[in-house]
C-alpha cells in the first residue's frame, strides 16, 4: 500500500504494530488518528465531538494499592509521580473513581474502579458491557476510554493515538470491577494537556476532561550539529521522559501540504528508500547502542515544539532504560551529545 493512499482515510481502522511490543503484550491495542501519519503503520479516524463536562474533583482515597506498579513494573521507578485521588462520579447506584494517573502528556496510564452502592448498582455492575470504542464516545454517547482532547482544529492540534481499556478480571467481585486505561499519542502537540475521558454510569455515558499535563518530568534537549543525517530533514530537539521520547526536525521534502475545496491535508513525498534508511539509536554511557522504533508524522510548528514541522520519530521509551545513562543520540550515523 502506498503512503499516499493513507491520506483522508478517516473511516478505516487497522492494527498499529508499533504498539504491540513486550510492554503492552497483555493489551489488545486500538488506535485512532486525527491527522495523516507519515508511515504505513497508521490509520485515521475523524475527530471526537465536544465533551459534556469540564471539571474533576480529587476525592478518591489516597491509600489504594498501586495497580499501575503491579501491571507495569517499569512504572515502579515513577511511583512518587503517580497521582492519586484523581476523579469521582456517583449516581446513587454506582460509584466510579479514577484512582491513579501517570502521565508525561504523551503517554497516559490510568486505573478506574467501579463499586455498587445498592441493589440496582449491583445488578448493573454484574451485567454492564464496558465498550472501549472511542468512535462510539463521540458519535453515539457510548463507550469507555480516554483519548487526547484535540479540540475542533485537528489540522493544528491533531496527533496519532493508540488507546486501550482493559478490565482486571482477577479483581472482579459481585460489587466491584477494576480497569486499566491508557493512551499513547505520537507527540504532545495536541496542546490541550487534557484527556477526554468517557465512562458509563447507570444513567448513561458521561464525559469529562482529565488534566494530563504531566506528572512525569520531560527533558527537552537541543540537537546541534553542522553535519545533517539526511537532505530531507534536520533534527532540532528531543523530548525525553521515563515514559517516552519524541525527536523533532525540520523537513525538506518529507511531505507537502495541500488545500482543496472542503479539505486540507498533508501528502507524503519522501521516497520509500529514504524512509527505510532512517536509523536512530540511544547511545548509553557504557557504549551500548539501543535501536529506536516508532512512527514519523507531520506536525504544526509552534512555540511548544520549537517551531519544528516534523516528528521524525516518537514512541514509548524502550524497556529497562535509565534515561540518566543516555549520553547520546545517533541518527543515520550522526552523533548528538545529550549530556
Amino acid at each position: 500500500m502506498k503512503k499516499t493512499d493513507l491520506i483522508n482515510q478517516f473511516d478505516s481502522i487497522n492494527a498499529d504494530e508499533n504498539t504491540k511490543d513486550k510492554i503492552w503484550n497483555s493489551i489488545s491495542e486500538k488506535s485512532v488518528n486525527a491527522k495523516p501519519k507519515l508511515v504505513r503503520k497508521s490509520f485515521i479516524i475523524a475527530a471526537a465531538a465536544a465533551c459534556l463536562l469540564v471539571c474533576s474533583m480529587p476525592v478518591v482515597a489516597n491509600s489504594i494499592k498501586s495497580l499501575l506498579n503491579e501491571k507495569y513494573p517499569e512504572t515502579v521507578v515513577m511511583q512518587e509521580n503517580i497521582q492519586k485521588a484523581v476523579y469521582e462520579s456517583n449516581d446513587g447506584h454506582v460509584k466510579m473513581t479514577v484512582d491513579e494517573l501517570l502521565s508525561d502528556e504523551m503517554i497516559v496510564l490510568m486505573t478506574v474502579h467501579y463499586e455498587a452502592i445498592d441493589e440496582k448498582g449491583k445488578d448493573w455492575i454484574a451485567n454492564h458491557k464496558f465498550e472501549s470504542n472511542i468512535a462510539l464516545i463521540s458519535s453515539r454517547n457510548a463507550g469507555f476510554g480516554i483519548v487526547p482532547d484535540m479540540g475542533d482544529n485537528t489540522i493544528i492540534h491533531g496527533v496519532n493515538v493508540s488507546y486501550n481499556t482493559e478490565e482486571l478480571t482477577e479483581y472482579k467481585t459481585d460489587t466491584e470491577r477494576w480497569f486499566l486505561l491508557h493512551y499513547e499519542a505520537s507527540s504532545r502537540d495536541y496542546d490541550s494537556a487534557q484527556g477526554k475521558f468517557a465512562y458509563p454510569m447507570t444513567t448513561g455515558v458521561e464525559t469529562v476532561f482529565i488534566d494530563t499535563k504531566g506528572n512525569v518530568p520531560v527533558k527537552t534537549i537541543e540537537l546541534k550539529k553542522d553535519e545533517v543525517p539526511s537532505e530531507y530533514y534536520t533534527p532540532t530537539h528531543i523530548e525525553l521522559s521515563k515514559l517516552s521520547f519524541v525527536i523533532y526536525a525540520m523537513q525538506h521534502g518529507v511531505y507537502e501540504t495541500f488545500s482543496e475545496p472542503y479539505h486540507y491535508g498533508s501528502r507524503w513525498i519522501l521516497p520509500d528508500e529514504e524512509y527505510e534508511k532512517i536509523a536512530c539509536f540511544f547511545v548509553m554511557e557504557n557504549g551500548e547502542k539501543i535501536e529506536l522504533e516508532g512512527g514519523m508524522n507531520s506536525t504544526h510548528p509552534d512555540e511548544k515544539n520549537n517551531y519544528s514541522d516534523l516528528v521524525l520519530l516518537s514512541n514509548k521509551l524502550p524497556e529497562n532504560i535509565d534515561i540518566e545513562t543516555i549520553v547520546g543520540l545517533e541518527i543515520n550515523g550522526v552523533y548528538y551529545d545529550l549530556t
